[in-house]
């Protein structure tokens, strides 16, 4: 606006200075402008010309107003002014603009009120639409494949050496969703729905312990193609995690375990004295309850839309009788197998630990520190049981940090320099 501001203040104070002369009766020297004061009705004297200091140049620090001013012997910028500045500036009036808009605007408006209605009347319907949406801005599309008779449906996306990713108990393939943004730039990223979670089916008549568990996960793998993978495991998927780095280890490029389940931990939680109770914490049979488990989750929520927060309470109380199932039979099998499998487990392995899990204890690091050969610890503080989604940019750049780590070329006894494989 500046940069015309001076061209048009000029042209008005042309205007505005033809206009008093022309109402002058007399004219002044050279280069000064003079203005007749009417004649009073003492006598027939008329006063005297009063002489009047030509305009003050314009100046920057004066601004438009204060130019404006000087152009006009300091008279006020009125109404009038206005209207003249908008002319010669060719702006069109606030009517103008109104009547241009309105065949736009009212659309605009209704379609707008529309859409806040319906989310506010139908939050349900706009779930899946907003967990699609947000899929797909981390690179991740919606993916089935059946293997052994199983639909089972995974998130996919980016190229390069596969990241294989875990959920825990009562969770989905949708967790990794925001700690997955960028890696899908250097990795081959695989989420699934591990069976009876998520989007991928299950029967209450069949049997969940956590070796089969693992044996459905490597099926699923390999119908992929996928033979070599690093494995990031969350919760229960951290007991998956650990039988097919036991198991297989040719497989297993590395192992980052977030909180992993199956660790019997030095000192007992809340949810370990209600699980010797025969109770099952993490299977919430009302609204309440799953929302209680929400909170216990996180120490500071992340923001997930009110319409996903219902979808998933709805979703989580209809599995209620299969995740049941599910339950007792991670339970009646060998619910702390991942501390018998440390030992024979060879893979790096990265432990990410909040330091405020309400879920696990953290003296169950000192075990995994013990047990496994080539270990590092990350302790995020203030962080609760699920990383990924209360700090997914921390959490990925601690994943990150250790995949480098594997990468990077080390000296060898006779001097040769080599690198490990990702």
């Amino acid at each position: 606006m500046s940069s015309f501001l001076p061209g048009a203040l000029d042209a008005i104070g042309r205007a505005n200075t033809t206009a008093r002369r022309a109402a002058q009766t007399g004219r002044g020297a050279p280069g000064r402008e003079t203005a007749t004061r009417p004649a009073e009705a003492r006598g027939d004297r008329l006063t005297l010309p009063v002489a009047r200091s030509p305009p003050s140049p314009p100046t920057a620090r004066a601004g438009w107003a204060g130019n404006w001013r000087a152009h006009n012997g300091c008279r006020s910028f009125g109404a009038g002014d206005r209207i003249a500045l908008r002319a010669a500036w060719g702006l069109p009036s606030v009517s103008a603009i109104v009547t241009l808009l309105s065949p736009a605007l009212f659309p605009l408006l209704f379609g707008l009120a529309f859409v806040l209605g319906s989310y506010s009347l139908f939050p349900l319907r706009w779930a899946p639409f907003l967990i699609t949406l947000e899929r797909r801005r981390s690179g991740l599309r919606s993916k089935r494949i059946v293997v052994d008779g199983r639909s089972f449906h995974y998130l996919e996306g980016g190229t390069g050496v596969p990241v294989v990713m875990l959920h825990g108990f009562g969770a989905s393939a949708d967790h990794w969703v925001r700690m997955s943004r960028s890696l899908v730039k250097r990795f081959r990223v695989v989420a699934p729905d591990l069976p009876g979670f998520g989007e991928t089916n299950a029967s209450r008549s069949e049997r969940f312990l956590v070796p089969m568990q693992a044996g459905r996960v490597r099926a699923f793998l390999h119908q992929l193609g996928i033979r070599r993978y690093h494995i990031v495991a969350s919760s229960m998927g951290g007991n998956v995690a650990g039988v097919l780095a036991h198991d297989h280890p040719d497989e297993v490029q590395s192992l980052t375990l977030l909180e992993p389940l199956g660790i019997r931990s030095r000192i007992p939680t809340a949810m370990d004295l209600l699980i010797h109770k025969g109770q099952t914490p993490l299977v919430p049979s009302t609204a309440a309850e799953f929302d209680h488990i929400v909170e216990l989750a996180f120490v500071k929520r992340p923001f997930i839309p009110r319409a996903v927060l219902r979808y998933m309470r709805a979703k989580a109380l209809a599995a209620e009788p299969l995740h049941r199932v599910i339950w007792k039979d991670l339970l009646a099998g060998e619910p702390y197998l991942l501390e018998k499998n440390l030992p024979g487990i060879r893979a790096p392995t990265l432990v990410i630990w909040g330091d405020s899990d309400r879920f696990l204890h953290g003296s169950a690091v000192e075990k995994l520190e013990r047990g496994l050969r080539d270990v590092r610890v990350v302790r995020m503080h203030a962080c609760g049981h699920t990383p990924m989604l209360e700090r997914p940019a921390e959490t990925r750049r601690h994943f990150e940090e250790f995949i480098a780590q594997l990468t990077r070329p080390v000296s060898s006894a006779g001097g040769a320099t080599t690198a490990r494989r990702p």
